[in-house]
């Protein structure tokens, strides 16, 4: 009866140990390079303002390779993404190597802040 328990808690042991977590180092990718976007002319007149939510993936060059719209206005969608596709980063990296990652980016569209002014934010 001893002898089985103590073989289970021994098999228990080694899988125990070969399943603790290995540690990582993540870095997240950095903005280097961001271009503003345009307001477009038909959102200002027509007094629209908001949110463009995007879901982005920034490749091991830097480069944003792929947006992909989550929310936001029709009026306001376009300009986010004209901006954003041409925004370049500084890649992720894991353990010193560098990876590929996805991210969620908000551009915050507002009348009552100036162009340079206007928000963007990571999620």
């Amino acid at each position: 009866m001893w002898g089985s328990a103590i073989r289970a808690a021994l098999i228990l042991a080694s899988f125990c140990s070969l399943a603790q977590a290995q540690v990582y180092h993540y870095q997240p990718p950095r903005l280097e390079y961001q271009v503003r976007p345009v307001y477009p002319q038909l959102a200002k007149t027509a007094r629209i303002q908001g949110v463009v939510r995007l879901r982005v993936r920034i490749g091991i060059t830097g480069r944003v390779e792929q947006v992909r719209l989550l929310s936001g206005h029709p009026f306001l969608v376009e300009a986010a993404i004209e901006a954003v596709r041409r925004w370049r980063y500084s890649p992720a990296r894991i353990d010193g190597h560098w990876i590929s990652t996805t991210t969620t980016i908000d551009v915050t569209f507002s009348l009552n802040q100036d162009d340079d002014d206007a928000p963007i934010t990571w999620v």
